[in-house]
């Protein structure tokens, strides 16, 4: 084989290579995007009231109320459970991804947001972010099933832009990451 053949092949796989990281950078922009995280608040108010409506029903997917899919196949689960005898409630939150894995810097974002849009202090919240790329928020609260007034994020999300790096970053260092949902629950549920 002469040098131009092996030019070739080498530019071809080059490109194809550029083009494969191409696609990858702007999905990864999508998945953080301000439309998307809209996209994903907006879907908060009636989960969250599926949720306390069918506390203690098993979930069916996909078409469970509880359930909702974004436009960039993200998909979100939430769950509520009473304590029993007591006005205290367990929420549980997974995200997950169709088809991949959600890396933490959009999964940090994504639960940091959720947090936020639902008034849960981040410092009461639980979170998991498996090696499959699933996030898991778990936080006790004492609920009534009220959900947010509107599903709309602020104009400017800059300021919950750099909530969330802070978050993830406080949530890595401080070794509160946990790597499972057992994990997860565990440390919530366990914890005095």
């Amino acid at each position: 084989m002469g040098l131009i053949p092996i030019a070739v092949v080498v530019c071809v796989f080059g490109l194809l290579a550029a083009r494969f990281v191409a696609v990858r950078v702007r999905a990864a922009q999508r998945l953080v995007s301000d439309r998307h995280l809209r996209e994903i608040a907006a879907t908060l108010p009636a989960l969250r009231v599926a949720a306390f409506a069918d506390t203690g029903v098993p979930m069916h997917p996909p078409t469970d109320r509880r359930i909702a899919l974004t436009s960039e196949g993200v998909a979100l689960f939430f769950s509520e459970q009473r304590f029993s005898e007591t006005d205290q409630w367990l929420a549980h939150i997974s995200i997950s991804r169709r088809g991949g894995f959600i890396p933490w810097a959009a999964a940090g974002r994504f639960a940091f947001i959720i947090l936020q849009h639902l008034g849960v202090p981040v410092q009461t919240a639980a979170v998991a972010h498996t090696p499959a790329g699933i996030v898991h928020l778990v936080f006790v609260h004492r609920g009534s099933g009220d959900a947010p007034a509107t599903g709309e994020l602020p104009e400017d999300l800059m300021r919950l832009r750099i909530g969330a790096e802070e978050f993830m970053r406080t949530v890595r260092q401080s070794g509160t990451l946990r790597r499972s949902e057992r994990e997860l629950l565990a440390s919530v549920l366990c914890a005095p």
